[in-house]
């Protein structure tokens, strides 16, 4: 198990090329080692530990029958029990002497937390895997030369001869490459958006607002906040509503004269106070991520959008460049050939990416552009 998460951990390492930007690498690197992370927390401590430790009798049998039926089945609490003062009305948050099973609310999803940890780091890798088979090493085969700091004069200039070639005869024909990258960017954002939809349906639709609350309950819990008997009793906590310590688990069998025993038990869930903070975390990060991907996407239709913009983004690398002129080779292309130079700017040096700018806008046909650097 160990060996799978690190060999995904290592196609989450940054590579030296770059082939796409900042934002889109943050959804295969940051956050998929983030989550396989969380994965790895969970998994060894439940295989270190215990998740769940039911309490009914003194009779160690039973209680290891409790601990693994309650685990595999569902516990539950009531709701409306929430809003009770724990020592005074209730021993615990959500438990009290209901008996209506129609009042519970139960509690299944601690059996695959890690499952849903490692699966989304999975689908976060997507975009990134399909991004990666249609670029196919273009901007590699184009600069991976160049790293080379022994590359001699002679070298180098072949090298570059035979990016120039390439870029003035396909010139006018990257659109699609761009496309298709923006493409990729859209899948994320709505992996994104359709991971915290998903978790929400996981969660019984509790989930969505889950950040939210915690964020107003910690500004007003000092309002019904209180210790009674030692024991930290805070009404209508967002997380422990979520992730509660405490629930109830019903065990029935037969007894010595054949009726029916049941067996109302009382379980800790011991990973419920790890999960909570991860859970936590993962909601404002999904948050964040979200809104970046959102812009990034917008800047990058912008972009496709309104052909001048694409001048200034450049500029953004490459002060030193005569706007005007850069702007006649930029207005000279499509966005894909944009594309491409921009990633091209991330991979080179300043100083050879002014001479690619020039020899490009040198030999397109018709030499309709003149760039003086």
């Amino acid at each position: 198990m160990f060996d799978v998460v690190q060999s995904v951990g290592d196609v989450a390492q940054l590579a030296k090329i770059r082939i796409d930007y900042n934002v889109f690498r943050l959804h295969y690197t940051f956050t998929v080692v983030m989550l396989l992370t969380f994965f790895v927390i969970l998994t060894s401590t439940q295989i270190v530990g215990s998740p769940i430790a039911c309490e009914y009798s003194t009779d160690k049998n039973l209680m290891e029958l409790l601990d693994t039926y309650c685990y595999i089945h569902a516990t539950f609490l009531n709701p409306d029990a929430f809003g009770k003062s724990v020592g005074d009305e209730i021993p615990h948050p959500g438990i009290d002497s209901s008996q209506n099973p129609t009042q519970f609310r139960y509690y299944r999803y601690y059996q695959w937390v890690y499952f849903i940890f490692f699966l989304q780091a999975f689908m976060f890798y997507i975009p990134e895997w399909l991004w990666k088979i249609w670029e196919g090493q273009k901007i590699n085969n184009l600069v991976s030369s160049f790293e080379d700091v022994l590359l001699n004069e002679t070298e180098r200039r072949k090298k570059m001869d035979t990016i120039i070639r390439y870029l003035t005869k396909t010139w006018k024909m990257h659109y699609w490459y761009a496309v298709k990258y923006i493409f990729c960017e859209f899948l994320s954002l709505a992996n994104v958006v359709g991971q915290m939809y998903l978790l929400d349906k996981f969660f019984d639709g509790r989930f969505k607002t889950f950040g939210i609350r915690v964020v107003q309950f910690s500004r007003t819990q000092k309002q019904f906040t209180t210790y009674s008997n030692t024991t930290l009793n805070s009404k209508w906590d967002p997380k422990i509503m979520l992730f509660p310590r405490v629930t109830k688990c019903m065990f029935r069998r037969y007894g010595k004269t054949s009726n029916i025993e049941t067996y109302d038990a009382l379980c800790i869930m011991t990973l419920n106070i790890i999960s909570e903070k991860l859970f936590i975390f993962l909601w404002f990060w999904l948050v964040i991520l979200a809104a970046l991907s959102s812009i990034n996407l917008l800047v990058n239709l912008i972009l496709v959008v309104i052909p001048i913009f694409r001048t200034y983004a450049l500029r953004l690398r490459l002060h030193h460049i005569n706007f005007t002129k850069l702007h006649a080779l930029i207005m000279h292309g499509n966005y894909g050939d944009f594309f491409l130079l921009d990633l091209l700017s991330l991979n080179v040096d300043n100083i050879l990416f002014t001479e690619l700018v020039r020899e490009i806008s040198n030999e397109l046909p018709g030499k309709q552009i003149v760039l003086q650097i």
